[in-house]
């Protein structure tokens, strides 16, 4: 994924799936269609998370408290 929406939330009583949550509405109503791929920091990574129709991956590259959401290049 080489563009996307960086999705800040700090919150650490937040779950991570309504973080990924939020960033997808925000995403949708920005651009007019759904995300299919969100990263995070591997601290963040839950693999229990899951979010109907985004695959959630982890990269060290993304900051703690920061989701990237975006369409993955096929």
């Amino acid at each position: 994924m080489n563009v996307g929406l960086l999705w800040h939330n700090n919150d650490l009583k937040t779950p991570l799936v309504d973080k990924v949550q939020q960033a997808v509405d925000y995403y949708k109503g920005k651009y007019g269609y759904i995300p299919d791929t969100c990263v995070v920091n591997p601290s963040m990574f839950d693999e229990d998370a899951v979010v109907p129709g985004i695959v959630i991956r982890s990269d060290r590259s993304i900051l703690p408290g920061n989701v990237w959401v975006g369409t993955e290049e096929k």
